[in-house]
């Protein structure tokens, strides 16, 4: 696999997530709680990236996604990471302070990470619904680093 394609894949997908996060209806989503739509979107935007790229065979067609939602608190959060999967508490530690977030604002998330087996890119949006609850949506991949 192509280092210069892994690159510009992962600047397409934090490009479009910075810009999908400015959208007014991503804000008019978040201001009614609509949640599924907003999912849909993200969902349909990063599996068109993914496809567009396999077709090209800059990524390999038996690209693993990953695609997750969660919603809670900080203190959820913070539990959960004590106890979940490596991509979580990566996000969480990458989320701002609870005091910096905006209400009812998108954050877009975009970073990439590797453990011993795999390359992981993620991109999505975080948002805030008020001060105790946050909505995270990630989606992503992970391609071997063999």
């Amino acid at each position: 696999m192509n280092i210069l394609y892994i690159t510009l894949y992962e600047t397409t997908m934090r490009d479009a997530m910075v810009k999908l996060s400015g959208l007014p209806f991503v804000r008019r989503a978040i201001d009614t709680d609509n949640i599924e739509f907003l999912s849909e979107k993200i969902k349909l935007l990063t599996d068109y990236y993914a496809d567009f790229f396999q077709k090209l065979e800059f990524l390999p067609p038996h690209i693993q996604l990953y695609k997750h939602s969660l919603e809670g608190d900080y203190d959820f959060f913070y539990e959960l990471s004590k106890k979940s999967d490596p991509v979580f508490r990566i996000v969480l530690d990458y989320l701002p302070n609870k005091n910096q977030l905006e209400l009812k604002s998108a954050v877009p998330i975009h970073f990439n990470f590797s453990d011993s087996l795999n390359l992981h890119l993620l991109s999505g949006l975080a948002w805030v619904t008020s001060r105790k609850k946050i909505m995270l949506y990630l989606s992503g991949c992970m391609l071997s680093l063999d």
